[in-house]
């Protein structure tokens, strides 16, 4: 009973020790992937605002161009992933009869 109580303590630990690293190395690759990613996304931003600083003192009117790029973008996705319906069919003789809710977000 005593080897057998031994033995099990040690399994025990040892799926513990076992845990612990598993959790220390996904951690690990996890600080390392956000930290790469924040890198990439720093020096893109960085490029942009380069780009920017460079086309708005040609072009005072650049940002508002960047704007609508950006809005334009944002309506596709949006229209995409079915956020955005045209308002023809609610189109009435008294004018605009909406009664519409938005749909609630998607669980992942």
């Amino acid at each position: 009973q005593v080897n057998a109580a031994a033995a099990l303590a040690q399994e025990t630990r040892r799926g513990a020790e076992s845990a612990i690293f598993r959790g220390k190395s996904q951690a690990a690759a996890y600080a390392t992937s956000q930290r790469l990613q924040a890198e990439a996304e720093a020096a893109a931003f960085l490029v942009r605002l380069h780009q920017y600083r460079q086309l708005s003192a040609a072009n005072p009117a650049y940002l508002n161009v960047l704007w609508l790029d950006e809005m334009s973008r944002l309506f596709a996705r949006m229209r995409e992933a079915g956020r955005i319906d045209l308002l023809d069919h609610y189109l009435t003789g008294d004018g605009l009869s909406l009664t519409q809710f938005p749909s609630l977000p998607r669980k992942k």
